[in-house]
């Protein structure tokens, strides 16, 4: 028995060296690559004859600490006014702004021309549309999977806690993101909220059951749950450039998918809600959303020290960068009820899918500051001339698409 034990004890012990010395192996190879270095930072040396192709150094994880970062963003939207679902253009799939409302109530079309729901609503907005939030988000960011390689040598795996508040909300979530090579990352999370009613204008939350355009008033109604999964492509041509034309080659690019759940945890799955006072037209479910943005990063003035620490320390950080882009952003394309009513079949268009997209400018301020500013354009569904105006979405039917200038977006942050 003890014989037994003994060689137990001896097969493990060798196992055990046996993984310690392919974990060395690999260790001492990695080093030995020869590869892009992607990992200089810009600053005045990137101006010499150094080459760009070279054996980068072994990592001394002693100088890769675990970081800890925190950022609060304010920012928010106006939406200009666009009397929806109405194409009022001459030009094919081209819509104009409009603050005008169409009264298509039984008052307004009395022979029913534009609604045949008994009902009928006033299409349009006097004033636009507002759309505000504060987020708060803390994140503690560990190395992992780290190699003496400019593609893994930052490898981390990153936690957050978010917060945010809208006049109407408020929202607590967590992520996970891992980022496994340089230019990929991917996030898990999920949140959890409630809304109230402001001022009887803007409604956080509610049931649309048709009794209303977007939805009922219900002050902390239910909590709105939501869940994300996201890969995200990321690259920089710079990376791949001589020291010397780093500076100027900043082209940026940045793929973005994600998969989302969103429900109401007292509602069934084909109730329709409303949640931060959008149009009253989700159904739990899952849904594809993205984000695509090209555009070219001018680094006016470079101070990025401190930037790799522990903590960002309390200094007077002069860092001033532009990045011009056009930004691409799929807003919703819900995945779950595609085929409840679809475009082609006279539904109402629930396989329809929402894009933003425009010019957009983003900038690194001294002081660790950030702000962004864009405007952007949408497509939006056109309804036929017979139920545009009934007051249930459902109801209505789907005819055409038109785009028009849809809203401005500006924003203001603190990394900290």
């Amino acid at each position: 028995m003890v014989c037994g034990l003994n060689k137990i004890k001896f097969l493990l012990f060798s196992l055990l060296l046996l993984c310690c010395c392919c974990i060395r192996l690999f260790a001492d190879n990695s080093s030995d690559l020869v590869s892009y270095d992607i990992s200089q930072s810009d600053n005045a040396d990137d101006r010499s004859n150094d080459i760009s192709i070279k054996a980068p150094p072994k990592t001394d994880r002693r100088k890769n600490p675990m970081k800890f970062r925190g950022n609060v963003t304010i920012g928010g939207y106006y939406y200009f006014a666009q009397p929806l679902g109405v194409h009022n253009s001459d030009i094919p799939h081209i819509g104009y702004n409009s603050y005008s409302q169409l009264d298509y109530t039984n008052e307004g079309d009395p022979m029913n021309y534009h609604h045949n729901d008994g009902k009928g609503y006033k299409v349009g907005s006097v004033w636009g549309g507002l759309e505000g939030k504060l987020f708060v988000s803390y994140a503690a960011i560990a190395p992992f999977l780290t190699a003496d390689h400019p593609l893994f040598s930052g490898n981390n795996i990153a936690v957050s806690l978010d917060g945010e508040l809208t006049p109407v909300t408020i929202n607590q979530a967590i992520n996970v993101t891992i980022t496994p090579i340089a230019f990929l990352s991917f996030r898990a999370g999920c949140q959890i909220g409630t809304g109230w009613n402001f001022i009887g204008v803007f409604n956080g939350i509610g049931i649309n059951d048709g009794s209303c355009v977007k939805g009922k008033v219900q002050p902390f109604y239910s909590v709105c749950f939501q869940s994300w999964l996201r890969a995200t492509f990321q690259f920089d041509v710079a990376a791949l450039m001589p020291a010397k034309f780093k500076r100027w080659t900043h082209i940026q690019m940045q793929a973005s998918a994600q998969l989302r759940y969103k429900a109401l945890l007292n509602t069934e799955s084909t109730q329709s809600f409303q949640y931060e006072a959008d149009r009253g037209e989700d159904l739990a479910g899952w849904r594809l959303e993205g984000l695509y943005v090209l555009g070219y990063k001018i680094p006016i003035i470079i101070d990025e020290a401190d930037k790799s620490g522990m903590f960002l320390k309390r200094r007077r950080n002069n860092n001033f960068a532009i990045l011009a882009a056009m930004m691409l952003t799929i807003d919703r394309l819900d995945l779950t009820h595609i085929t409840l009513s679809p475009m082609k079949d006279g539904g109402f268009g629930s396989d329809f899918c929402y894009v933003y997209f425009g010019p957009t400018l983003m900038f690194d301020l001294p002081n660790n500051m950030t702000a962004m500013f864009g405007v952007h354009w949408t497509n939006e569904k056109e309804y036929t001339t017979e139920t545009v105006g009934n007051i249930y979405y459902q109801d209505r039917v789907y005819k055409d698409w038109y785009v028009y200038f849809s809203r401005i977006l500006v924003s203001v942050g603190w990394n900290f």
